[in-house]
């Protein structure tokens, strides 16, 4: 029991564990170290020493006597918490580590089940104002304390005025509390998720994946989750689903490369209605479909000699589309590769603007050939419209593709600068993941991790273990979901 135990012979600290006693001398300077407020004050306005004080009345060792192991758990951790405070105000020369507080709580002396509470704090900075007095308690350690106690069922103290602005520091310890708690919920969900899922690919055929944002739901709703789907399934059990892909998301239907989407939101009863009436020949034809496409789409560019040949969803399904990718596989075969092979790192994006779309598909009776081919300034790729000729795609691959070429190596030099940097940020502050916001430039991503760097001596005791998202925002994780703490990447170590 830290350093009271460790001074103390091990028969008492056995004696201690196994029939903890705490006389009347002992309770009153456990008590006279917080302080003692009035009656009054307690009623007018609760501070921390008067909150500490109905604290230690809830966990007194007189209302566990038949309870060592709690009685003793709470004994520790309300020492613990005196260490806490104390290093919080500048007093002793602790160990810096995180402080992991464990009470059990009877709030009806005739109830027997108890409340189990606990909460992890890291070690508290100490500011002092006056080198001859004890250091002040900084906001974030008064809003840490004022969690704990709130989690055992006390109304938060009277503290100091504070600023507005949430600080990094108790943006970290929420967060890693939050963490924590999600950890502790999500024992062996995630092997019965992995359980769940092979069980409805070998028992029905099937593979089930979840659309963000509800891939980032916790195991055990997860695991729920295909709990109702298997129930579903019971209900619609003439329907032939061997080979197709199940999607939870936010409705139902069938998607053009053959995907069956269920809402996630509706019950049992509307999932097996669904299956039931399901156009399931659909869903396979379109997955035959998107199946063909992609390895027409493979053939082109092995036979221009490209990366690859993409497009977006909405042009896949046209027609067109297949057309254009036959035509490119059979003059590609009459006049070999574009640039004898030397684009080969070099993508292409078939398109389709809008206004050239109608009812009846697509018209490319006015098209202009310089109008629609395009570099992509951000990623290299060449935009070419899904009616463009081969003669005019190798004539202007010919013409601008070493400055695509240019601009994919200088985003490949990036990105992976960007992660090497991104690597020794997780090493430094031992984060358990490091991820970025697609809407960030990447320029910003390698801002923040060269910030990370800088302040990482005052950052390490914080940031270890969390798992982060370089953003524009301050956000704390979802509880209960696998989610992650949101941090600006133009932070200010002012903020800590």
């Amino acid at each position: 029991m830290r350093a009271w135990s460790r001074s103390q012979p091990f028969l008492k600290r056995w004696q201690a564990v196994q029939h903890p006693r705490m006389p009347s001398s002992a309770s009153s300077a456990w008590i006279g170290s917080v302080g003692v407020c009035s009656e009054r004050e307690e009623q007018a306005r609760p501070t921390l020493k008067s909150q500490l004080r109905l604290l230690f009345k809830l966990i007194h060792p007189d209302l566990f006597h038949n309870q060592p192991l709690e009685q003793a758990a709470n004994q520790n951790s309300f020492q613990l918490l005196q260490e806490y405070l104390n290093a919080a105000k500048g007093g002793g020369n602790y160990e810096q580590h995180p402080y992991h507080f464990v009470f059990f709580i009877r709030h009806d002396s005739t109830a027997e089940n108890l409340k189990k509470v606990e909460i992890s704090l890291p070690f508290p900075q100490a500011r002092h104002i006056d080198e001859r007095k004890a250091a002040e308690l900084l906001p974030s350690t008064q809003r840490a304390i004022a969690r704990l106690l709130k989690l055992c069922g006390l109304s938060d103290f009277d503290s100091s005025p504070d600023e507005e602005q949430i600080r990094l520091s108790e943006l970290f310890q929420q967060a890693s509390e939050i963490f924590r708690k999600n950890e502790a919920s999500a024992v062996d969900f995630e092997k019965q998720l992995a359980a769940s899922k092979n069980a409805l690919r070998v028992g029905r055929g099937i593979r089930v994946s979840f659309r963000s944002p509800l891939s980032d739901l916790s195991g055990r709703r997860q695991v729920e989750t295909l709990e109702k789907l298997a129930i579903s399934l019971d209900g619609a059990e003439d329907v032939k689903l061997t080979g197709h892909n199940l999607i939870i998301g936010d409705c139902f239907g069938v998607d053009a490369l053959g995907n069956i989407w269920l809402n996630y939101d509706e019950g049992i009863d509307e999932w097996s209605y669904f299956l039931n009436n399901c156009d399931v020949p659909k869903a396979a034809k379109n997955r035959k479909q998107a199946t063909d496409r992609r390895v027409l789409e493979l053939k082109a560019a092995r036979a221009l000699e490209v990366e690859m040949v993409f497009t977006h969803d909405g042009l896949a399904i046209q027609p067109e589309y297949t057309c254009f990718l036959n035509d490119i596989i059979k003059d590609a075969l009459i006049h070999g590769a574009v640039g004898d092979g030397k684009y080969c790192k070099l993508p292409l994006r078939i398109t389709c603007p809008e206004r050239e779309l109608s009812e009846c598909g697509v018209n490319s009776s006015q098209t202009d050939e310089a109008s629609y081919m395009k570099v992509d300034e951000t990623f290299g790729y060449i935009s070419i419209p899904v009616w463009e000729s081969s003669s005019n795609i190798y004539k202007y691959i010919e013409q601008r593709g070493n400055e695509a070429l240019q601009i994919r190596e200088r985003l490949r030099h990036s990105e992976k600068h960007v992660d090497q940097v991104k690597l020794l940020v997780r090493r430094k502050l031992r984060l358990r993941e490091l991820t970025f916001d697609k809407r960030l430039r990447s320029d910003m991503c390698l801002a923040a991790c060269l910030r990370l760097i800088q302040y990482a001596p005052d950052l390490e005791m914080y940031m270890e273990g969390l798992a982060v998202c370089i953003s524009d925002e301050h956000r704390l994780p979802l509880e209960g979901f696998k989610s992650y703490l949101h941090l600006k990447w133009n932070f200010s170590i002012s903020e800590l």
